[in-house]
């Protein structure tokens, strides 16, 4: 059953997350043979056939239903090409735009390209430095979400005192190496103890969800909502196998002693609207609200009652998502011909003006 709901959810993290198709496709090819052999060498067809059935039938459903995750157009592509032109960009100072310019970045580099596969052929070795670099921040990232160091992400942890976050920085990453010392220096003790079938069922699902990961990150970027999901795994499976080496009565916790730990957790957990808070008793409070430009956006489209359809031109933000069906958004990186032509063409009513469409 535990395998038969990983598939599934491999399933539909593809429908958001694309790259998590292979890993449902080689999981679920897996899954059905051995399955087939089980049933076999068992004979036990109605309860085995019919757990395979249920399977199968949900996932065609699904696909019936919602299409193939990897057939949305050429977004292989446009995540490969924009953030190539990303690193590009970093490298060779430039006034173009990587977000909006990447062809015209991508096609100085690889030629009148449009595939992975065609740029690998077409300039071997940029594509592989390319590649070398992302291998590169695939660890370096990793580690930087193991220890906690996100701050430059998140607003909350920038309007903290610098002196406390430091001294947070340096807790979370000495727990860390703590955790990591003592399951090494432990090992006879949780090898005698842990529970395998456990720890096989939990790197299972680490290979599967990394066979998404690495060709992601590889070969596109490092960005660390591809990692995020490998990481959290990486968490799991360290706090498994350091609850098994600390097994001695001196490790022992009584209820109290677990619920101190834990208020502990949440105090050191901070919220990124508020700070560091339980309730509302702040121990670092926030500075300020951040602005929100695309709620405030939304808000003013709404309150427009535009006629539909709504043909919206905008960079990068989905705003149908959040205004309805009526509303459509045309992509400006499409644009091929001049800017008045281009609206007519697309029959455009809006324009969501900001700084990179401008």
């Amino acid at each position: 059953m535990l395998y038969w709901v990983l598939g599934m959810t491999l399933l539909a993290l593809s429908f958001v997350r694309p790259e998590y198709f292979l890993a449902f496709v080689v999981f679920s090819s897996l899954f059905i043979l051995l399955t087939l052999r089980k049933l076999i060498r068992s004979g036990q067809w109605r309860p085995i056939g019919l757990r395979l059935l249920l399977y199968g039938g949900l996932a065609l459903f699904l696909l019936a239903l919602l299409g193939i995750p990897t057939s949305s157009g050429n977004r292989s592509w446009w995540a490969f090409a924009s953030h190539y032109a990303l690193r590009w960009s970093w490298q060779h100072p430039t006034n173009l735009d990587p977000w909006s310019d990447y062809q015209q970045i991508t096609n100085s580099v690889f030629g009148d390209v449009n595939t992975i596969s065609a740029a690998l052929q077409a300039n071997p070795g940029a594509f592989l430095y390319n590649t070398f670099e992302n291998i590169n921040g695939y660890f370096e990232n990793t580690a930087s979400i193991l220890a906690g160091s996100l701050k430059d992400y998140s607003p909350a942890l920038r309007d903290l005192n610098p002196t406390a976050n430091s001294i947070l920085r340096l807790l979370q990453l000495g727990l860390l190496i703590l955790a990591i010392v003592q399951i090494i220096r432990n090992r006879q003790v949780w090898i005698r103890q842990i529970d395998f079938r456990t720890l096989r069922r939990l790197l299972i699902l680490l290979c599967f969800v990394e066979l998404a990961v690495i060709p992601a990150t590889f070969i596109i970027f490092p960005r660390y909502h591809y990692l995020i999901i490998h990481a959290v795994l990486l968490c799991i499976l360290l706090a498994y196998l350091y609850s098994h080496a600390m097994r001695d009565s001196r490790w022992n916790l009584n209820w109290w002693q677990a619920g101190l730990i834990g208020l502990l957790i949440v105090l050191l957990t901070p919220s990124l609207a508020k700070g560091w808070c339980v309730g509302n008793a702040c121990l670092f409070a926030r500075q300020s609200l951040p602005d929100r430009p695309n709620l405030e956006t939304i808000q003013l489209i709404r309150s427009l009652s535009l006629d539909p359809p709504i043909k919206l031109l905008a960079f990068d933000i989905e705003y149908p998502i959040y205004l309805g069906d009526y509303y459509e958004r045309v992509d400006p990186t499409r644009k091929a011909v001049g800017f008045l032509q281009f609206i007519q063409q697309n029959q455009v009513n809006l324009i969501v003006l900001d700084q990179e469409l401008s």
